[in-house]
């Protein structure tokens, strides 16, 4: 694919990620996409197709350079966009007000907490309490919001507590049915895991078991994905189960997270 054609995507790319951005939603980014066609084809075809005397190897050198950055660029707002389908594909008509922010920082000093910084904040809408996601997974929660930049806690975080609800895995929904769907609370670990507390021990959880946010006092949108169940201990004598969760979603391979926005909170005190 030539460079005029690489750039010409990058474009297309950026004009739906923008609209999104803007609060057009969805439909808009797609409107501005079909319109951006035609003059990105356009471009392609009054673009100079090269030929003549090659160039030396300096500029030859410049234009792989520049080439490797845009492609970079491209494959970082692919990634986004199919974050932003996932989360749209979930949530078709609620929470409007997504936005995408870069990852900082990702590991905190401490080796009992699990925070990423972002380059997101009061000036952007971001609030305390906002979900961090990536497509249709719960990723952590904000808890620290400066004017340009926040902080948010990892679901790995021990201080994070995300209410849950247990789907069983696809081998197991005819066996247990609805009525099996438990709830709990993820808690974290400080470790790479987390735990799913409060099950009672009859509870029927399994390996496979699949665990999404129950939107319990609605900070964290319901139905996110939280990860799945990797093993269930039942200890003699003991009110509940003992369940180890692997999240869903690795936080040291993401480039940048979508910030939901929840609903308007009033002031503390009111």
């Amino acid at each position: 694919m030539s460079l005029q054609r690489r750039l010409a995507c990058l474009a297309l790319l950026v004009l739906s990620v923008l609209a999104l951005q803007s609060g057009a939603g969805w439909d808009g980014a797609r409107s501005a996409f079909h319109r951006a066609v035609p003059l990105v084809r356009m471009g392609s075809f009054l673009s100079p197709s090269g030929g003549g005397e090659e160039g030396d190897s300096a500029e030859a050198e410049r234009l792989r350079l520049a080439l490797a950055v845009r492609e970079d660029e491209i494959a970082r707002l692919e990634e986004r966009v199919a974050a932003l389908t996932a989360f749209r594909g979930r949530y078709p008509d609620r929470y409007r007000d997504v936005v995408p922010a870069g990852i900082v920082y990702c590991r905190d000093p401490s080796p009992l907490a699990r925070t990423i910084y972002l380059d997101r904040g009061a000036s952007d809408g971001v609030r305390v309490g906002d979900a961090i996601v990536w497509g249709d997974a719960l990723v952590g929660q904000v808890f620290l919001v400066q004017p340009r930049t926040c902080e948010a806690r990892l679901l790995c975080d021990p201080k994070m507590r995300v209410p849950a609800v247990v789907l069983p895995s696809a081998g197991r929904e005819s066996e247990a049915g609805q009525k099996s769907r438990e709830q709990g609370v993820l808690v974290g670990t400080a470790g790479r895991t987390c735990r799913l507390e409060f099950v009672p021990w009859k509870a029927g959880l399994a390996p496979g078991d699949r665990l999404m946010t129950s939107g319990f006092r609605g900070e964290i949108p319901r139905g996110l994905v939280l990860g799945t169940v990797t093993d269930v201990a039942n200890q003699e004598a003991a009110t509940y189960l003992e369940v180890e969760v692997e999240p869903a979603v690795d936080p040291d391979r993401l480039h940048e997270v979508l910030v939901v926005r929840g609903e308007e909170r009033p002031p503390a005190g009111e």
